[in-house]
């Protein structure tokens, strides 16, 4: 992997992305804490229209980001595999990565929508939270749940077949299982119960955490490639 994409790319993506989890964070911090709420939610961006702003910026450089990232891991998950079956499997693994990172990409723009909201709202008020609805329902309801989750499975997925090919270091790979949490709050599914939606959430910053630990862990990033399969025939240690 050259090292735009091993290393850069995922610290780049991590960083910003916590910085949008934390950004995402803001009503609740500044005791707007019911985002459902129209009318309360337009009173924190008429406060705090900044909070978008920021949170649009960030997700946009993480999801930019996780392009270069998903592409050379999958070129990594090819290396030393000729199999046809093998090549599948990275190829399935980089798209759904490159479709998370467009999701989360939507995402960012609806985040960077506060402007246009903010200007419905000052038309009239039940302008403004029909508006407001929109950007919730295709942001974080559709695009942001469909990123994360998308995420959330590339993780999983480069951390157990990464550390079945040898390219993944295992204690990566287990690691991955804290963002893969994530998929058990896909809507319809119902694995975990109630309780553990402080998990679930923690799931998301867990996600970009990772991708900083993937761009800092020196095994990860060694110059050597992978070590080559014996030949046919020959014998194992």
């Amino acid at each position: 992997m050259d090292r735009l994409g091993s290393r850069v790319a995922p610290i780049v993506a991590g960083l910003a992305g916590l910085v949008w989890v934390w950004s995402e964070l803001a009503p609740q911090r500044l005791g707007f804490p019911d985002t459902d709420d129209p009318a309360m939610s337009l009173r924190f961006l008429e406060a705090n229209p900044e909070a978008w702003t920021l949170a649009g910026y960030s997700l946009a450089i993480a999801a930019l980001a996780l392009i270069p990232t998903v592409l050379a891991m999958g070129s990594r998950l090819r290396s030393g595999e000729a199999a046809q079956a093998s090549d599948l499997a990275a190829g399935t693994i980089t798209v759904v990565g490159l479709v998370g990172a467009a999701m989360l990409l939507g995402m960012a723009a609806v985040r960077l929508a506060v402007e246009p909201v903010r200007y419905v709202h000052s038309l009239s008020q039940a302008w403004g939270e029909s508006a407001y609805l929109v950007t919730q329902f295709v942001g974080p309801q559709l695009l942001g749940i469909a990123g994360l989750a998308l995420l959330a499975m590339w993780i999983g997925a480069v951390g157990w077949v990464g550390a079945r090919r040898g390219v993944v270091p295992r204690g990566l790979a287990l690691l991955a299982l804290f963002p893969a949490v994530r998929l058990a709050a896909l809507p319809g599914i119902k694995v975990l119960p109630e309780s553990a939606w402080v998990l679930l959430m923690a799931a998301i910053p867990a996600a970009f955490l990772w991708l900083l630990l993937l761009g800092a862990w020196p095994s990860v990033n060694a110059a050597a490639g992978p070590v080559p399969a014996p030949a046919p025939g020959a014998l194992a240690p």
